[in-house]
């Protein structure tokens, strides 16, 4: 999974580029925060939270993924990440004009949108990248504050992230060369033999 520093990273993308969350007339002041920091809870909000996911959707440690220069294998394998951006509203905002469930969808519609064009490039760097297999979706649950008697607004937008972890069996003095060809490679009968099937990749 991704460091403590490169979840800052992210976060702080969101927060840097100040992504413009006008709806209609009303522009909303909305701070970014990772789930469980201290801050004043202004309304509308958003929080983002990484969780490691309680499944196993890829190949096991002990495949084979790329072989240098014929003679070592290299293995990998991808490790599954929880994304939960849940953006938090009133019932209504600005004077009763907006309402908070249109708002709190608005927000994250936003930044879905920026983190589908611009994360894959910090992931990279992180060797990782989106899940896009899975659905990027938008939830919106509903909390009743008793204190206050009124309901809190929150929507979620979901998503995984694949973290990347590469390794081979070589010699402690073997300067390893890039592995050109990355594929499957289908484990047979002996621990030697792998055959090989080349991923390919359409442009979207």
């Amino acid at each position: 999974m991704l460091t403590e520093t490169e979840r800052a990273v992210l976060i702080d993308d969101i927060n840097s580029n100040r992504l413009d969350f006008t709806y209609g007339t009303f522009v909303p002041d909305v701070e970014v925060y990772r789930f469980g920091a201290g801050f004043k809870k202004k309304l509308p909000y958003v929080l983002i939270d990484f969780l490691p996911a309680s499944r196993n959707k890829f190949r096991s440690v002990s495949n084979a993924i790329g072989i240098d220069k014929g003679k070592y294998v290299e293995y990998g394998y991808c490790q599954l990440e929880y994304v939960a951006i849940k953006c938090y509203c009133n019932e209504f905002h600005d004077n009763k004009e907006v309402i908070g469930r249109l708002l709190a969808e608005h927000i994250l519609q936003v930044i879905r949108k920026h983190v589908l064009k611009n994360w894959d490039y910090l992931l990279r760097d992180m060797a990782a990248c989106i899940d896009k297999a899975e659905d990027i979706s938008i939830k919106n649950p509903v909390t009743y504050v008793r204190k206050h008697a009124t309901k809190v607004i929150v929507f979620e937008l979901e998503f995984y992230l694949r973290t990347q972890f590469r390794w081979r069996k070589t010699p402690d003095d073997y300067v390893p060369a890039p592995v050109e060809r990355v594929g499957v490679y289908m484990k047979e009968n002996r621990e030697v033999n792998y055959e090989y099937e080349e991923i390919k990749y359409e442009e979207e």
